[in-house]
């Protein structure tokens, strides 16, 4: 018999044989191992459970635009290439181990949560950022027709009227302001430029073509002018109000849009399905003016843009125009149109995670589409095919 079998059977005098002693650790160690594990669960689970105040920005999907575009029955103009948006997906609140995770990610952004909700909740930021959506479709839409020559500013669009101000009870929601004192308006910012003239307690003479709904969207109180006829102009008068932020301001109580004499014969629509925010703007807008022009505009290209859209045209910045950058590569586009607003800083670090892509910044929609027009693209083009 060997040391130790002598061990094993316990044939070595009074001491503790070593085989009690290492039945001993082995009953601890498993108690141990135990005890690691279900630490480390709670921990996983501690990372996995709590939440912190940041989102992360990841590069999403790129978009081609031409197939949400209704033209309403329109001609399409057959195109070769393809205009797109990019698309970011934002989540939200990070638990510590998702956190951690974009933080070493540099494709990902953290962003504290103010800055992705702005002081909403989360669902009246969704729900925020679908009005923006509208908002930049409707824009693009005009604008795209603008440019085409089919539509030309009319008067100052009646988009909404505060309860209780001058305007509740004259103007409504769907009017368009024509004059204001034999002074012809031809858009929003007129409006707004000409009641900032004038002082608290003046009575102005609003020339108005009233909208088809004769009762106040904004407000319950019965309009004055009941009996005026749909598409016949009407002149009402206000007495100005004094401003509640500023009492030497005058204030008519309305929020003005552009109002728009429109000749296509069709309505133009355009279906985003669930993306929301006002950042496919300039896609749209460049997407409506190509499939109602004679040629193509990306030359055959695939070209993706990003951007809002400004009454004027002006193209406004956006968030997350880096991970935007990730999406366009991985989407192979070669050129990708951004907003000329965004600053150094962004527009340096998505260069560089854009690679090969060419990244060019525009600053309107006519130096967007002249960019597209010395790569290929057809110029401006005033016509509508078979019109």
């Amino acid at each position: 018999m060997t040391p130790a079998d002598e061990a094993r059977c316990g044939l070595r005098g009074p001491s503790p044989s070593p085989s009690i002693v290492v039945a001993r650790r082995r009953r601890w160690r498993p108690k141990l191992t135990l005890a690691l594990c279900v630490f480390s669960a709670v921990g996983l689970a501690g990372v996995s459970l709590i939440r912190l105040p940041y989102y992360a920005l990841q590069p999403g999907l790129v978009r081609p635009t031409e197939p949400m575009v209704d033209l309403g029955g329109g001609v399409r103009d057959p195109e070769v290439g393809e205009l797109a948006f990019a698309t970011v997906v934002v989540d939200g609140p990070l638990s510590v181990l998702q956190a951690l995770a974009g933080w070493l990610d540099a494709t990902v952004a953290i962003v504290p949560e103010g800055w992705v909700l702005r002081g909403q909740s989360p669902q009246q930021n969704v729900q925020h950022n679908e009005v923006l959506m509208a908002d930049s479709k409707q824009l693009a839409v005009h604008l795209a027709l603008t440019y085409l020559n089919l539509a030309h500013s009319g008067g100052a669009l009646v988009a909404a009227v505060e309860p209780a101000s001058a305007a509740a009870g004259v103007l409504g929601v769907g009017d368009v302001v024509l004059a204001v004192g034999g002074v012809g308006v031809t858009n929003g910012a007129g409006l707004v430029d000409i009641i900032g003239r004038a002082a608290p307690g003046d009575v102005i003479v609003l020339r108005v073509l009233p909208a088809a709904m004769l009762a106040t969207a904004a407000s319950s109180t019965p309009r004055t002018r009941l009996g005026a006829l749909v598409g016949q102009a009407v002149e009402v008068s206000v007495v100005l109000a004094a401003d509640g932020a500023d009492p030497a301001r005058a204030r008519l109580g309305v929020n003005a849009r552009n109002a728009y004499d429109v000749s296509y014969p069709s309505v133009v629509s355009i279906d985003s399905g669930a993306v929301g925010g006002p950042s496919a703007g300039l896609a749209y807008a460049l997407t409506v003016i190509d499939l109602l022009s004679a040629g193509d505009l990306t030359g055959g290209q695939k070209v993706v843009a990003t951007g809002s859209v400004d009454l004027d045209g002006t193209i406004g910045p956006v968030g997350g125009i880096e991970q935007k950058a990730v999406a366009v590569r991985r989407s192979g586009a070669k050129l990708f149109l951004v907003p000329a607003s965004q600053t150094e800083a962004e527009l340096r670090e998505a260069r560089r995670l854009a690679g090969d892509v060419e990244l060019v910044p525009v600053g309107s929609i006519g130096d967007a589409l002249a960019v597209l027009a010395a790569r290929g693209g057809a110029g401006m083009v005033l016509t509508v095919p078979g019109g």
